[in-house]
């Protein structure tokens, strides 16, 4: 995982939060798939809340520490970085609804740095392009119709488009194959799998035939635009701290 991060030549200091983030991710799919990994769950809430922290310093001191100009290396380290941060709050808590209103502004800024990125510099690792455009797409799919209205931009198509031309450019792709691409970077299968079938088969980069897309989300659209962002932050740490069902590791939320 490590060597193709390495091959895009990106920030030392961003590296090693990689590594931290890659460690974490083993440690989460554990504690997701059998309730037992090396740390217990209160570990694991620190080690996500530690590593959301190192990325948000890490980008501010990307932002205030550089030239006016950006350099190529640098974009792709800052959209990493935000993948990063989409991904992670994914992660820990996939089924707390909504998160498009928490995931709107990295999504948006996510969108803002790709478009500056050019082609080229992800030639050493197009896996971690298409990681990097899947989570882009998974916060800009979980944005609600208010906060997609909002932007100046369309930002899902744009992140449609950039996949199609990834993997338009190698030979056709089954939904496995495309899974193994993503999964050479940081994954939790329970937690995506699922979700970036349902997302690549409504963006139309593969069809449904023999393929599970279940839908995962747990309310529809209209409910969670009843929801504001406020609320959905209380939520979410009840949730994660105060749930009481006994299927908190099976259902991915209450650690």
């Amino acid at each position: 995982m490590l060597r193709q991060f390495h091959s895009l030549d990106i920030d030392c200091g961003l590296l090693k939060i990689i590594s931290t983030a890659a460690v974490f991710t083993s440690d989460l799919t554990s504690w997701y798939d059998t309730g037992n990994c090396p740390v217990d769950s209160l570990d694991l809430q620190k080690h996500a809340s530690l590593l959301l922290y190192k990325l948000f310093n890490w980008y501010d001191c990307s932002q205030y520490g550089r030239n006016q100009d950006d350099t190529p290396h640098s974009t792709v380290s800052e959209s990493i970085c935000l993948a990063l941060v989409i991904f992670i709050v994914i992660a820990t808590e996939p089924n707390t609804q909504p998160l498009g209103c928490r995931l709107s502004p990295a999504t948006t800024k996510l969108h803002a740095t790709l478009q500056r990125t050019p082609i080229y510099t992800w030639s050493g690792a197009p896996d971690v392009l298409f990681w990097t455009l899947t989570i882009g797409a998974l916060g800009a799919k979980s944005m609600t119709k208010g906060f997609r209205a909002s932007c100046s931009q369309s930002i899902l198509p744009y992140f449609t488009r950039s996949c199609h031309n990834i993997i338009g450019s190698c030979a056709i792709l089954s939904g496995d194959q495309m899974l193994e691409r993503v999964k050479s970077c940081p994954w939790v299968p329970c937690v995506f799998d699922k979700r970036v079938k349902k997302l690549w088969t409504s963006m139309g980069l593969f069809k449904t035939a023999g393929f599970d897309v279940e839908d995962t989300s747990t309310s529809s659209e209209e409910e969670r635009e009843q929801i504001d962002g406020e609320y959905a932050v209380g939520q979410s740490t009840a949730v994660r701290f105060f749930g009481g069902n006994d299927q908190g590791r099976k259902s991915a939320v209450g650690w």
